[in-house]
């Protein structure tokens, strides 16, 4: 049996709060119950090869923050195009994202990465966006 598709908001973003999470053994409907799950998901998120990613790190960065105040940004941070443990490049280029979030489903998940600026303004390549559904152990 498959359950109803979650209605998303279009404009959900890292500043939406999660639902409130109850606890398993407190009386309630099975759709609040429901509405109430919060899942995981790994994030990776390339950037466009002309990415313009310097230009809106800063408002990114301050959409992040809000991310990690609400609780749907668990870690971030950027890919690398090398590893600078293998070389004498201390700063080695970055070309994508990587996200750990909290969402209520994956369509919510995509919705989230899709309202950030980096998606918004061309600095990520949102046909190569990847969003794999993870259950965290520590």
């Amino acid at each position: 049996m498959t359950s109803p598709k979650k209605e998303i908001d279009p404009d959900v973003n890292w500043s939406s709060p999660l639902p409130k999470q109850t606890p398993s053994d407190a009386p309630n409907d099975a759709k609040e119950a429901d509405d109430a799950k919060v899942f995981t998901y790994l994030v990776v998120a390339p950037d466009l090869g002309d990415s313009k990613r310097a230009i809106l790190r800063a408002e990114h960065f301050k959409m992040a923050q809000e991310g990690l105040k609400t609780g749907r940004i668990v870690n971030a941070g950027a890919m690398l195009e090398s590893d600078a443990s293998e070389s004498n490049n201390f700063d080695p280029k970055m070309i994508g994202s990587w996200l750990l979030i909290k969402a209520r489903s994956i369509e919510e998940a995509r919705r989230l990465c899709l309202n950030d600026i980096y998606a918004k303004e061309s600095a990520w390549d949102t046909t190569k966006l990847q969003i794999t559904p993870v259950k965290t152990l520590v």
